[in-house]
């Protein structure tokens, strides 16, 4: 199981085979003209014998299975402790907001009950696109994103690390980092298609300016200018300006682009994704 921290301190038409530039073809196998021979990927119909073998942890990403239908209802489970702890503080309060509320006026659920471990479970729409929002007195408020849309059960693989601003401070001056009020921090975690956390991943954000850093874990510490993930899987970017942010994470030893995660970043907040070879 994976510890995300902010850091890592102690989640229909046919169609043919065309050659060169081509409009999207398909999104999963199913479309092609002849599925037997043919399969999909990045969008094209082609040949399974032109197609490289993909690293193994990685398959998912050859041919994507067809989305499901987007109802029912779906359970999430997640768990998060105070850095150092086993866990939350007392006064931890969780919510469950819609990706398009982006001030969680209207949450999907509140006051979301957790155990003595900081374990917590919620039942979530099939097509569900949102982020939990976490927050206590003593720590740095924190966002939670979904992968979404929901389309199965999510059980619990990662806990959330909640982070005095303090230890942010200290962290980020370690890191060389002066911290900007007025901006937040994005924390990314990579993993693949067994939803483990990944070594080798590389992440890149629009928005970003001469103010934003990248880090990558190393060693359980921010490492600016490390490159790539480590077996933690975690990395990101501090100071992101307030407002909608895109994601790509990229396996880069396969130069393979493993997922693209759109969301939103807030002024003195923690934003967490996963980015994960599963939507």
């Amino acid at each position: 199981m994976v510890t995300i921290a902010v850091f890592g301190l102690p989640a229909a038409g046919a169609c043919t085979l065309v050659l060169g530039d081509a409009p999207e073809q398909c999104q999963t196998r199913a479309d092609c003209a002849t599925p037997e021979t043919l399969v999909c990927q990045d969008g094209l119909c082609l040949r399974e014998a032109d197609i490289a073998p993909l690293p193994i942890g990685w398959e998912c990403l050859a041919d994507p299975e067809p989305l499901p239908k987007l109802d029912g209802m779906f359970v999430y489970q997640g768990r998060t402790v105070l850095i150092g702890a086993t866990a939350p503080p007392a006064d931890t309060s969780i919510r469950l907001c819609h990706s398009i509320d982006v001030r969680c006026d209207n949450p999907v659920e509140e006051h979301i009950a957790f155990d003595d471990l900081g374990v917590f479970e919620v039942e979530i729409s099939g097509g569900f696109e949102g982020y939990f929002e976490i927050t206590s007195d003593i720590t740095m408020p924190l966002m939670l994103w979904v992968r979404g849309p929901v389309t199965a059960d999510q059980p619990l693989t990662a806990i959330t690390q909640l982070v005095p601003p303090t230890i942010v401070d200290i962290l980020n001056t370690e890191a060389g980092v002066e911290t900007d009020p007025e901006r937040g921090v994005v924390v990314l975690l990579a993993s693949n298609c067994a939803d483990e956390a990944a070594a080798g991943v590389q992440f890149s954000l629009e928005p970003t300016d001469a103010q934003t850093v990248e880090f990558y874990t190393e060693d359980a510490l921010p490492r600016p200018g490390a490159g790539t993930t480590d077996i933690s899987g975690l990395g990101g970017f501090v100071n992101v300006r307030p407002g909608v942010a895109t994601a790509l994470a990229k396996l880069i030893d396969a130069d393979l682009l493993i997922a693209e995660r759109r969301f939103f970043v807030r002024a003195h907040w923690i934003t967490t994704v996963p980015a994960g070879a599963r939507p």
